[in-house]
């Protein structure tokens, strides 16, 4: 497509769910946490190398306004404008909604040393699937990922990989494991829930009802 950049093979996605420029999200922290004055959602993708992922950097500093390291106030037209450290006072009105990347924080630490996957977590947090839509939608998943690695760059959650394409996430440094009662019974995915050994707890195959699962383990 005439003017659009190609991106060079080594930018490239071979996976959907593959971690990609985690050590560009921690600078992306660094850059916040080191702010001076105010920067715009443009200049800190700049500043990050971060330009290729725009939903997936506006993830991230939604989450980093979670973890109360910044936060923003609307600038021209529809560009937000970041400001260093915790908001004083009440959110204004037409941001963007936090309730995702709150419930997705909560979850994982609720969760502890479960991993989880990609896929199981934007169930488990009731974000996807949407009624009359069928896989996750690109843009949606680089929101969620890049937020996820905000996580990571913060050291609250640990990534981990199964198989060639698998992204597990649980909380980092925790000592306590998730029962997965609130993890829908029927998760439409292979092997996607692991224990703190790496090891699958539900598959498809298995479709192991959540109170067998509960005898198997206190058994």
């Amino acid at each position: 497509m005439s003017g659009q950049r190609k991106i060079p093979s080594s930018e490239r996605r071979k996976f959907t769910n593959q971690l990609l420029h985690l050590d560009r999200y921690e600078r992306l922290l660094e850059t916040v946490v080191s702010m001076d004055g105010p920067r715009t959602t443009t200049q800190l993708r700049a500043e990050s190398g971060l330009t290729i992922q725009p939903r997936g950097v506006m993830g991230a500093l939604l989450m980093f306004e979670v973890a109360k390291r910044v936060h923003p106030l609307r600038g021209n037209r529809t560009e937000l404008v970041w400001h260093p450290g915790e908001r004083e006072g009440a959110r204004p009105d037409k941001l963007p909604p936090l309730g995702d990347y709150l419930e997705i924080r909560r979850k994982l630490n609720a969760c502890g040393r479960t991993a989880l996957a990609t896929d199981v977590l934007l169930r488990a947090v009731g974000i996807w699937p949407k009624p009359g839509k069928g896989t996750v939608p690109s843009s949606e998943r680089e929101r969620i990922l890049g937020a996820l690695k905000a996580l990571v760059a913060l050291g609250e959650v640990q990534p981990g990989k199964y198989g060639a394409q698998g992204v597990t996430w649980r909380w980092a440094n925790a000592t306590w494991e998730y029962d997965l009662r609130e993890i829908p019974e029927r998760v439409g995915f292979e092997s996607l829930v692991y224990d703190s050994r790496g090891r699958p707890i539900r598959t498809v195959e298995e479709q192991v009802s959540l109170e067998q699962y509960g005898q198997r383990r206190t058994g």
